[in-house]
């Protein structure tokens, strides 16, 4: 054995011995009993190294990988840098969040632990969450950090470790730097204090973060859905309905259907659209483009959803209003008798495109227009 082989065995019997579990001890143990040189190298290349984004890593033994050691490491070094540079960090506690990756649940409950053993309250989520809301819960609690165990978009067998401040936003110099220079001083992982977390939660240290805040929190998101593109995306107008508290000119009487637009059209395409009776046009999207249409003759039958599970139905006299993004939309005309419309649309460039969906009613037939080109659906 050379002396930088040598080295390197010795370095990782070290984290061996450091490391409480016993898996991944075990795992690490198994690359130098089978003298894999280069798979060692690469699990001892140096700590992960945590920035703005903090740590990310793909999971296994060593210190090089995402494991507990290196959590417990991490959150250590988190901790002591909390309480230096927020002001009562400990009574404002950590929200720690996770999602559904390998280990992310341990990993939290690691850290979680870690805060404790600091006097830090931890407020740790109960199940898996989307990393918005551990960021939400951040600043509706007024804690002074959060951690979010989630390697975002890498592949699966990757996890991460990411670090919010008291402003709900990922960390920002100094904060990465000084968080960093703690975590280079901590303890081995075996050495670093943490409580058990049943003991944690009966000095009220470790908390669970209220299930009515997760409520506030996909109440917050919905409101924040422009238009409510689901359920209430498509509205239909009333002939009866129109508003005549708008400019008149002498001898022209105005009544406005729709007054707000939420898209800078680059140009107006307008034109007339007929649909032959109990036509199916297929499924499809237009997404920027937002569209107002007017009922001339027939009934206009507006589906749209994911699965095209919302329906409303229009008569002559009536408009229809299709905001940008609104999914997977079909309009069709009803039994017995075609529908005639005139159309107006914010461009005519946009994509349309049939998408391979499973709609409630599946289209029995494919209407064709001058506009449309010929719409095939998916079965």
């Amino acid at each position: 054995m050379n002396d930088a082989l040598a080295s390197l065995v010795s370095r990782a019997r070290q984290w061996i011995s450091d490391d409480p579990d016993a898996r991944t001890a075990e795992e690490l143990s198994g690359v130098i009993a089978r003298g894999d040189e280069k798979d060692l190298a690469e699990r001892m290349a140096g700590p992960l190294e945590f920035g703005t984004a903090g740590l990310r890593g793909v999971l296994g033994a060593g210190e090089s990988r995402m494991n507990r050691a290196v959590v417990l490491r991490t959150s250590h070094g988190l901790a002591r840098y909390v309480l230096e540079a927020a002001p009562g960090a400990a009574e404002k506690g950590v929200v720690v969040g996770y999602d559904g990756r390998h280990q992310s649940r341990v990993f939290a409950e690691d850290t979680a632990r870690v805060l404790a053993a600091q006097g830090i309250v931890a407020y740790l989520f109960t199940h898996l969450g989307p990393t918005p809301l551990t960021a939400f819960a951040l600043k509706e609690l007024g804690a002074a950090a959060a951690v979010m165990v989630t390697a975002s978009h890498n592949p699966p067998e990757y996890n991460g470790y990411k670090v919010y401040w008291s402003d709900g936003a990922q960390i920002i110099p100094p904060h990465d730097a000084g968080i960093a220079a703690k975590i280079a001083e901590a303890p081995g992982a075996r050495a670093v204090p943490a409580l058990d977390l049943d003991d944690a939660r009966a000095k009220h240290l470790v908390r669970d973060v209220p299930a009515s805040l997760v409520e506030r929190y996909f109440a917050a998101v919905d409101g924040l859905v422009r238009d409510r593109r689901g359920r209430d995306g498509v509205r239909i107008v009333r002939a009866g309905q129109l508003d005549t508290h708008t400019p008149q000119t002498p001898g022209m009487q105005r009544a406005a259907a729709i007054s707000a637009a939420t898209v800078a059209a680059r140009k107006i395409w307008a034109g007339t659209v007929t649909i032959a009776p109990d036509a199916k046009t297929g499924a499809h999207h237009h997404g920027v483009l937002e569209s107002v249409i007017y009922v001339l003759r027939g009934v206009a039958r507006m589906r749209w959803g994911e699965r095209l599970e919302y329906t409303a139905e229009a008569g002559p006299g009536d408009f229809i209003y299709v905001p940008p993004w609104v999914p997977h939309q079909e309009i069709n005309a009803g039994a017995g008798e075609a529908l005639e419309c005139v159309l107006v649309r914010s461009d005519q460039d946009a994509t349309v495109v049939n998408l391979d969906i499973t709609p409630v009613e599946q289209p029995e037939a494919v209407w064709q227009d001058g506009l449309h080109g010929a719409l095939r659906h998916s079965r």
